[in-house]
Parts: C-alpha cells; sequence; structure tokens
C-alpha cells in the first residue's frame, strides 16, 4: 500500500494503528523523506492479511483518518488506484450555487483544490477543479460532471481519459 503522510510526530503510528487492529502483519515499511512534497512523505507499507473485507477496513480507516491513499496491490495486481485530474468549468459558477456544485462532485469523488477566476460579477467566471476519485468511480465523476455542466449550462474542459 503506498500511502502520503504529513511530515508531523505521530503520523506514521496514525496509519499503522488501523492495519494492526485488523489482524494485519506489518512486513516492511518505507518512509521516503526524500521524496517530500507540499509538506507530504510518500510511505509504502507492505503487510499481510486474512481477507479482503479487513483491507476495506483498513482503507476506510486510513480515508476517515484523511490520510492519502494512492494505491493498494494484492499479490502485485492493483486492487485500488487514486486518480487525480484536472477539469475547467466555464460558465456563471458563483451565480449558479458552487457549494452545490462541489458537493455534488463530492458525491463521486473529492475536489481537493480549487481556483476561480472572476473578471466581474457579470462575466462568466473560471474555475479549475482538482478531482481526486477510485479510479472504479472514474466513470461516476464523469457522469456526475457531464449532469452538473448541462444542468448548470457550463462549458466542461477535461482531460484525456
Amino acid at each position: 500500500m503506498k500511502i502520503f503522510l504529513k511530515d508531523t510526530p505521530g503520523s506514521l503510528i496514525k496509519a499503522i494503528e488501523p492495519v494492526s487492529a485488523n489482524g494485519g502483519n506489518i512486513e516492511s515499511i518505507v518512509h521516503g523523506h526524500q521524496f517530500k512534497e507540499n509538506d507530504e512523505i510518500p510511505v509504502e507499507i507492505v503487510f499481510g492479511i486474512e481477507d479482503v473485507k479487513s483491507l476495506e477496513n483498513i482503507k476506510s480507516l486510513l480515508l476517515n483518518e484523511g490520510i492519502k491513499i494512492s494505491d493498494i496491490n494484492i499479490e502485485g495486481k492493483k486492487y485500488y488506484k487514486k486518480r487525480a485530474r484536472n477539469v475547467i468549468l466555464v460558465g456563471h459558477i458563483i451565480d449558479k450555487n458552487i457549494m452545490d456544485t462541489l458537493d455534488r462532485i463530492n458525491e463521486e469523488g473529492l475536489v481537493s483544490d480549487l481556483s476561480v477566476i472572476m473578471k466581474s460579477p457579470e462575466s462568466v467566471s473560471a474555475c479549475m477543479l482538482k478531482i481526486e476519485c477510485d479510479e472504479a468511480h472514474n466513470e461516476q465523476v464523469n457522469k456526475k460532471l457531464n449532469e452538473i455542466c448541462n444542468e448548470k449550462n457550463f462549458l466542461l474542459i477535461s482531460d484525456l481519459d
């Protein structure tokens, strides 16, 4: 499992406690301080676990703690892979309830970064969103974005999938 932790005391302990609490046997931990980016350190944890349900519990507990999971491999095969993508929405973003837009996207993924450019209240605005989701939910995120853009008359500029 590859995760990203804040470079603060106790963050590694917080990350390995769910593994232990769900019967996981930690085999190794690689803590990559030299690859620190945005005050986050990539950490690879290799552990044995009895079943997929326990692994799902570990994943849920880590995500609930705000720990970013990049990917999970089981016997060399991808089990979970997080995807981050950038999209741009163009239209009257603020006037058409930006919080509603964000809340609806967050039902399927996570808006982790937001930048808005608005020249004047009368003109259209542009909004760049960084959206993170499990690869398995990518199609749902696409559908949600298209639904919102059609409903609110936004232009959607998206990366190529």
